[in-house]
This record gives structure tokens, C-alpha cells and sequence, in this order.
């Protein structure tokens, strides 16, 4: 059982690293979707679309992070309750 949380755990440090860069991403996609728009006027479809996918990717490392997270809840839970049995 130990092996697999430590597994959890470094799951989990890929997961966050993941997140920040894509949080990076998104915040610069933003700023370069403004930009073309504002101030070179030019259409920026192709770069929305882009956006969305770096949100829809972002969205999923998000919901990963919490996936592991309840994952090492509930096993820390369900050790906690047969060290009482014992």
C-alpha cells in the first residue's frame, strides 16, 4: 500500500508541474489573442481555437490533481481505520 501512494505522490508533482506550465499557457495564449486583436486587427480564430484546447487541457490536470488527491485521502482514511482495528 506504501508503494502505491508514494507512486500517488510523484503522480502528483508531474500532475502540478503540468498544471503550472499549462496555466502558463493559457495566461499566454490570452495575452497573444488580445494582442493580435487589439493591436494588428488581424483574426484570431485559429488562435482561440488554440486557447480553448490549452483551457480544455488545463481543465483536465485539474481534475487529475483532485482525482489523486481523493485517491490518497481515501487510502490514507482506510489505513487509519485498520490500524484501529488492530
Amino acid at each position: 500500500m506504501l508503494i502505491l501512494q508514494e507512486e500517488l505522490a510523484q503522480e502528483l508533482a508531474v500532475v502540478e508541474r503540468h498544471i503550472l506550465q499549462g496555466e502558463r499557457n493559457v495566461t499566454l495564449q490570452r495575452w497573444r489573442v488580445a494582442a493580435a486583436q487589439e493591436k494588428f486587427g488581424r483574426d484570431v480564430s485559429l488562435s482561440r481555437e488554440l486557447l480553448v484546447a490549452f483551457e480544455r487541457s488545463l481543465a483536465l490536470h485539474y481534475w487529475h490533481r483532485s482525482y489523486i488527491l481523493r485517491d490518497l485521502r481515501t487510502r490514507r482514511d482506510e489505513e487509519r481505520r485498520a490500524a484501529k482495528r488492530s
